[in-house]
């Protein structure tokens, strides 16, 4: 009768040596399921921003024509409307904005006068999706505007006479090919 030592002796081996494997690299193969995961939650989050950004069609094929269609919303009274002219991102505060906003008599002669004298501002790095309109503007009485700080639109007072340079950014949706709003 054949001794199965061998053969005993060579499983306790190679169990062995899997199981001090399996303790050695369990972290990284742990770390790689982890990161697996992950990636599969980012190229998710990526596929629903790319269908949003597809089904954003508000906006004009030049950031003049955006702008001219936020002031006809603003006009309408529609601040929906007008909102939806602002990038994805920044539609919820915009929105906000404007209803916070008492006179939007004021910003549509703002707008206005900024739309006739604006020049686009080359000093920012030049490209194709991205432009800044540069306008000067005055008040003839106190009013309210809002200033970008850090990504938030946050209100402040304007002194009547107060002569300003202000901005109009856009940015173009790369998915519906149509200009939005970044920040007035």
């Amino acid at each position: 009768m054949k001794s199965n030592k061998p053969i005993k002796v060579l499983f306790l081996i190679f169990s062995g040596t899997f199981t001090l494997l399996l303790i050695l690299f369990y972290p990284l193969l742990l770390d790689g399921w982890k990161l697996w995961k992950a990636s599969r939650k980012i190229n998710r989050e990526i596929e629903v921003t790319k269908r949003l950004y597809r089904q954003d069609i508000y906006g004009g094929k030049t950031p003049e024509e955006t702008l001219d269609l936020f002031i006809k919303a603003l006009e309408s009274g529609n601040l929906d409307l007008a909102a939806k002219y602002f990038v994805l991102e920044k539609q919820d505060e915009a929105r906000a904005m404007l209803q916070e906003v008492k006179e939007i008599k004021n910003i549509l002669d703002t707008l206005k006068e900024a739309r006739m004298n604006w020049k686009r501002d080359t000093t920012i790095i030049p490209s194709d999706t991205y432009v800044r309109f540069v306008y000067k503007s005055s008040t003839n009485k106190e009013s309210k505007a809002f200033i970008n700080m850090n990504g938030k639109l946050l209100p402040t007072s304007v002194p009547a006479g107060t002569l300003e340079e202000s901005f109009i950014d856009f940015r173009l949706n790369p998915e519906s090919k149509v200009w939005k709003i970044v920040a007035l």
